[in-house]
């Protein structure tokens, strides 16, 4: 399990992947620099990550998400 975004989705590197699923894992908090580096991130998948909020600007790195699944969080 996940206690936070790893540190290898930060890289240059990974800027063509397309589909991420972090679902299930306890992350409490996420910040606006995780997503920073997935620009070509289109399906984001955060279903009971237990997050309370998303930070401001959290999805500005990300223009070409067209689907997000953020269920059984307590928002």
């Amino acid at each position: 399990k996940l206690n936070e975004v790893p540190q290898a989705l930060k890289q240059d590197s990974l800027k063509g992947l397309t589909k991420l699923s972090l679902a299930a894992n306890p992350i409490l908090e996420l910040k606006v620099e995780d997503l920073q580096k997935l620009v070509g991130l289109q399906d984001l998948d955060l279903s009971g990550i237990n997050i309370q909020e998303f930070p401001e600007g959290f999805f500005e790195s990300a223009p070409k998400l067209i689907s997000l699944t953020a269920a059984q969080n307590p928002f």
